[in-house]
């Protein structure tokens, strides 16, 4: 039951330039669900961001995900918050992004 945060990256049709986009948290045992949350059928209860990722493949645009596992989960949240706050480019996580 390891704790992961997780990046979604995009890349502009024809780039291999991947930038960040959004950096999240969940549970080992949630992972699976809030990954299908944001790339194939958005849950209205969660900030996925399913709009962004579909208007983004519609322009011929590439995703990927990667992941961290964090130990001992009490430093998840931490490690989240100090990995937004020194990642500017991740502009999914800013309001009405």
């Amino acid at each position: 039951k390891k704790a992961n945060i997780y990046m979604l990256f995009t890349a502009e049709k024809n780039s291999t330039n991947f930038k960040l986009r959004y950096i999240g948290k969940t549970t080992q045992k949630l992972a699976r669900q809030r990954l299908r949350n944001h790339l194939f059928k958005k849950h209205e209860g969660t900030g996925a961001k399913l709009d962004k990722i579909i208007s983004h493949l519609k322009a011929g645009g590439s995703v990927k995900v990667s992941w961290i596992s964090i130990e001992p989960e009490s430093l998840r949240n931490w490690a989240e918050e100090e990995l937004i706050l020194s990642h500017s480019e991740a502009d999914w996580n800013r309001e009405n992004a």
